[in-house]
This record gives structure tokens, sequence and C-alpha cells, in this order.
């Protein structure tokens, strides 16, 4: 039985059903996967520009986890993707090549890795 304060038409009953159940899912990574809370700010601006960044983040996570769903978790294609390098010069940055498994994280996130990421 569900129970609701607020007058829902019988057939869109399911569908709040489900969507509650994705945002407490959303709040359970927010809370684990990002370390949502505790907050340590001490005004009101803070806050708001804090939860405003871990929203924002978790879109890009939850993005993410599912792009590279049954291949890796958020935190393995991090992982392979801080041993990524470059070199640096005056006029061109040149990539290292990538591995086998940094390929196939940027192939199933549709990011193309430039060969010249500065343009010159």
């Amino acid at each position: 039985m569900l129970i609701s304060s607020k007058i829902i038409a019988p057939e869109d009953v399911l569908g709040a059903y489900y969507t509650s159940q994705s945002v407490e899912q959303l709040f359970g990574f927010a809370k684990s996967d990002l370390e949502l809370l505790p907050i340590r700010c001490h005004s009101e601006a803070t806050i708001r520009g804090y939860l405003f960044l871990q929203f924002l983040l978790l879109i890009v996570f939850t993005e993410i986890r599912q792009k590279l769903l049954n291949h890796f978790t958020v935190g393995e294609a991090v992982m392979i993707l801080s041993t990524l390098k470059c070199k640096i010069y005056k006029k061109v940055a040149i990539i290292q090549e990538l591995t086998k498994n940094q390929k196939k994280i940027f192939e199933l996130c549709s990011v193309i890795v430039p060969n010249n990421p500065l343009g010159i």
C-alpha cells in the first residue's frame, strides 16, 4: 500500500514510486561514493554552493557510471585514467599512447582523445 499527502491519479502512482526509488538511490551514491555528508560549512551561501557542486558531481557520476556499466566502476576508471600522461612543449602537447583499458573507457564515454590537445 502506498500513502501520499498529495492527490495522484491512479495511473501515475507507479511512476511516482519508481521515481522516488531512483532519487533514494542517487542520494545513496551521494552519501557513500561522493561523501556528501557531513557538511563542514559555516554560512548558508557556502552550504548552498557546496550542495550545488555536489549535485552537479552526482549528475556527472551517474552518467559516467551508466556508460561504464558492466565494464568498469567509476573508481576503477578514475584510477586507470589517472596514469594518462602527456608532454607539454611550447607549441605542442603530446599525449602518451593509451593503454587498452584507457581506450575502452574513452570509447564507452564517447570521448575523442586529441593528438594535439593545445590545437597548435
